[in-house]
């Protein structure tokens, strides 16, 4: 089967970022994407040169894979939500919890003594500021857009604000006194892996991209 070259792949990037695909990650899956359907063709017999049967292929489906553009990003998000939520159940990730919680049970009363609602909204500080300096340095250093990892910052935003807000604010009405220092606990202990296993998801996702987009 007929390979499509690196001076074609860059020809379709280019053409898609000209037209206003601007996320990088949404736009290599539209590559790939119609990448395929010309490869396809020409087993299928067209013995064109690259540049006609991509014209042919845009005049026929640019309309369609632009109304698409939604459903591409959709895909693209889901496949890192996805990568995130597997990360909780990787060895590296139990090992880290299993690690945190021996920590906090031997050490409970010294952590619980510092650990009180201002210490999670500093966490929620913490996190705003770590998702602005992330995303400052996507959009200005790389200049590289990746909707899967800005729209994976706003949910982790949300998630914290949750575990801070709700999880504190309305849960703690319903525990004992005795049952509250074992949710801070163990809301610390989910602040600490969710962000672990976030970051690394992230730098792997970014990495993956930009190595891509580097080949192209």
């Amino acid at each position: 089967m007929k390979k499509l070259t690196k001076e074609d792949i860059q020809f379709i990037d280019t053409y898609l970022d000209n037209s206003d695909v601007v996320y990088a990650d949404v736009r290599l899956e539209m590559v790939d994407h119609i990448a395929s359907d010309i490869e396809n063709s020409m087993k299928n017999g067209d013995e064109r040169d690259f540049y006609y049967i991509f014209k042919d292929y845009m005049v026929n489906n640019k309309v369609s894979l632009l109304n698409n553009y939604k459903s591409f990003k959709s895909k693209t998000l889901n496949k890192l939500i996805l990568k995130l939520l597997r990360s909780f159940l990787t060895l590296k990730s139990i090992f880290l919890t299993c690690v945190l919680v021996g920590l906090c049970l031997l050490f409970k009363e010294h952590i619980v003594t510092s650990l009180n609602e201002d210490v999670f909204i500093m966490l929620w500080f913490f996190t705003t500021l770590l998702v602005f300096v992330l995303w400052l340095y996507s959009n200005t250093k790389t200049k590289t857009r990746f909707i899967a990892i800005e729209q994976l910052f706003l949910a982790m935003l949300l998630l914290t604000y949750f575990a801070k807000s709700a999880f504190i604010d309305i849960c703690m009405r319903f525990v004992t006194n005795d049952n509250k220092d074992y949710l801070y606990l163990g809301l610390l202990v989910f602040f600490i892996v969710t962000w672990f296993n976030f970051i690394s998801i992230t730098i792997k996702n970014f990495q993956y991209y930009s190595n891509r987009l580097n080949l192209i």
